[in-house]
């Protein structure tokens, strides 16, 4: 069975520690949706800051 956990939330509220703690007692493995994003980016010819990537996720957010 494959299981597919997100965890979204402001910046240092804890997600990368709660996301290591997965990977060492239970075996997770990690995909970084900023990577992500920033291949996107990248392929329309944009440089990825911060703020670039966040707002290029939110427009995500609003499609199917």
């Amino acid at each position: 069975m494959l299981l597919l956990l997100l965890l979204s939330g402001p910046v240092a509220v804890g997600k990368s520690a709660i996301a290591w703690e997965l990977i060492e007692r239970h075996g997770f493995q990690i995909i970084r949706s900023g990577a992500y994003l920033a291949e996107l980016v990248a392929r329309e010819g944009r440089q990825g800051n911060r703020r670039v990537l966040q707002q290029f996720g939110d427009a995500l957010d609003g499609t199917d």
